[in-house]
């Protein structure tokens, strides 16, 4: 039987009683999201994204100029092509300058005073933090903090990120002079530090080092001229506007589709997404992390996918060798949990450079991206108009310390809490319980035995039907045992299962760690990865399960009799300490009544 034919068990009701009632209410914990993002400049606050919930699409490309009235422009000096202020500063000189030879003319003596105004209109700023184990004590580290929070940060299309700030301030001066003494040696060049690394493992992947440039503040210089005639009468004035960057040399444009993004947006690359394992402890729990740390956890916010699956080069590690179309999906899908709206993404080709899109639409060419990056290793841009900005962020949080994968620093607190917030998102609408609260619901994974990593359990089928065989054993409690078959199940039904389940027979890949979602006391039965040719087993893999306290563990390596390779049935394997890699090579076969009589121990001890 299959999990599917059992949810007629299942009563909803009120959210009065429902299973998350410990974590009811991340979304009204002020003290939780006490972060404010600066307020848009006011130069652009036509151009501010408005967010669509999910899953509608957004509408990004468009001239954020033909958006502004007529009184907005009036003042306004024409931010999306600096050509139309230089066009007009050369109006208004021109006019100037008429209207002095004329006057000189009629009166036969004119003076001109001149007033200057300067105004900062775009600044930014940053916080950082820096986890030394993370910086100092991994092999390779090659960048400066483990994750920042950008304020008024922009992108231009050569896919630069620039912050304009004072590079003199006593906070940043140390890191800039360190940076640009490093960017000075043509030896280090290839190797200049990263601020941040956005990708959960290694600090090996190119495309996941962000790098940003610092600039000074845009101010616009405003320069008003008065002609007054020798009787005293003003007879003629003009303005002047321009403005001014250390990066763009007086030269400063807005791309046609620029947009500016008001709200939070967190920042990432992904990693292994299709697999749940990876796809809650290598992305989303690193986003969740940072909404912590940075005061915000809220979904008023925007998710940024800064690859593409398709793009080998930035997602290659996003798609590890699985079907796109699952990781893309499971991307979207679970990405609803920490947003309510859809996830942004990073585009490129070579006509527009680098762009902002929504998610997935927004690709990456994988061919022009190569003959780009090619070119820059030869000093050549490709990219035309390149300094244009392509979108500015209010607040862009981008840094992983890592992956809480392979890690364990910090899993203990992180866990319960990631925990709680998902199940508050899928169920807090309603309580959600068994018709029979005594009832045990034993689940066995059914995974197909066609993936890449061969750790299936063979017999899950006859596994089933020999425990429902045996439930009177279990009396007087009743029983209910299911296949599970995750791939047939969306997430809320998946997490709405596993929060009622006491047994959970599974294997040791990713479909082990749905076991964070049970409910406290129930049972993870965890299937060893084995080896054929040499009849080995064991569960190094568990050690990631092992600091979460909600479930109780038992490996079944210390039940070895009860486990064989499929196909080598009659061969006796043993325990091992250490594994060879991260996975098996065979699919496994538990003896059934090894497996009964282990789970009515366990039951009947409580």
């Amino acid at each position: 039987m299959k999990y599917k034919q059992f949810q007629n068990s299942i009563i909803y009701g009120s959210s009065s009683t429902t299973i998350t009632s410990s974590s009811s209410s991340f979304n009204n914990n002020n003290w939780l999201s006490k972060y404010k993002p600066p307020k848009v400049p006011n130069y652009f606050q036509s151009c501010i994204l408005q967010p669509m919930n999910y899953p509608s699409p957004n509408s990004l490309h468009l001239d954020c100029d033909s958006k502004r009235t007529n009184s907005e422009r009036k003042d306004d000096v024409n931010v999306n092509t600096y050509e139309n202020i230089n066009n007009n500063e050369k109006k208004v000189e021109s006019n100037v300058r008429k209207e002095e030879e004329e006057e000189k003319h009629t009166t036969g003596t004119s003076s001109t005073k001149a007033t200057t105004s300067s105004t900062t209109i775009l600044k930014s700023n940053f916080r950082c933090n820096r986890q030394i184990e993370d910086l100092e004590h991994r092999k390779g580290s090659s960048h400066l903090f483990t994750s920042c929070i950008f304020e008024n940060i922009c992108l231009n299309r050569k896919g630069d990120w620039i912050l304009f700030t004072e590079e003199d301030h006593p906070y940043i001066k140390p890191f800039i002079e360190h940076y640009f003494n490093i960017h000075q040696d043509k030896s280090k060049e290839n190797h200049l530090p990263a601020w941040v690394y956005a990708h959960a493992h290694g600090h090996d992947f190119t495309a996941a080092r962000i790098h940003v440039n610092i600039t000074k503040p845009i101010r616009l210089t405003r320069t008003n001229t008065v002609t007054t005639a020798s009787n005293g009468k003003e007879e003629g004035e003009g303005r002047v506007d321009q403005w001014s960057s250390s990066l763009f040399s007086n030269e400063f444009k807005l791309s046609k589709n620029f947009q500016w993004v008001s709200i939070p947006t967190f920042g990432f690359i992904r990693h292994s997404i299709a697999n749940f394992g990876h796809l809650l402890l290598d992305n989303y729990v690193q986003i969740f992390s940072n909404m912590i740390l940075y005061e915000y956890l809220n979904r008023d916010n925007f998710v940024l996918f800064l690859d593409d699956l398709g793009n080998d080069i930035t997602g290659g590690h996003g798609r590890a060798r699985m079907d796109e179309k699952i990781a893309e999906r499971f991307s979207l899908e679970f990405g609803q949990v920490f947003s309510q709206y859809t996830p942004l993404q990073l585009g490129f080709n070579k006509f527009e450079g680098w762009w902002l899109g929504n998610a997935p639409t927004a690709k990456q060419f994988e061919s022009e991206m190569r003959e780009m990056l090619d070119n820059k290793a030869k000093g050549i841009s490709i990219i035309p108009n390149g300094n244009d900005l392509v979108a500015c962020f209010s607040s862009l949080v981008i840094g992983q310390p890592g992956s809480y994968f392979m890690n364990t620093e910090g899993r203990e607190v992180i866990l319960p809490l990631i925990k709680n917030y998902v199940l508050n998102h899928y169920l807090s609408s309603k309580s959600v319980k068994k018709q029979d609260e005594n009832e045990i619901w034993i689940g066995v994974h059914h995974k197909p035995k066609g993936t890449k990593n061969r750790d299936a359990i063979a017999n899950s089928k006859e596994i089933v039907e020999y425990l429902q065989k045996q439930g009177e054993s279990f009396a007087p409690r009743k029983i209910k045992v299911f296949e599970i078959l995750l791939e047939s199940l969306t997430f809320k039904e998946q997490f709405e299962m596993f929060s009622l389940l006491d047994v959970f027979v599974s294997t040791q890949g990713s479909a082990s760690y749905y076991s964070l979602f049970m409910k406290e006391n129930s049972y993870l039965l965890y299937t060893p990865m084995c080896y054929h040719d040499s009849q080995e087993c064991n569960d190094y893999n568990l050690r990631i399960h092992a600091t979460s306290p909600n479930v109780k563990i038992i490996s079944l390596v210390n039940h070895i009799e009860i486990v064989k390779c499929e196909g080598q049935l009659d061969k006796p394997f043993r325990k091992v300490k250490h594994a060879r890699s991260y996975y098996g090579n065979c699919n496994e076969v538990l003896d059934p009544k090894g497996l009964h009589e282990l789970i009515h121990k366990i039951i009947t001890l409580g």
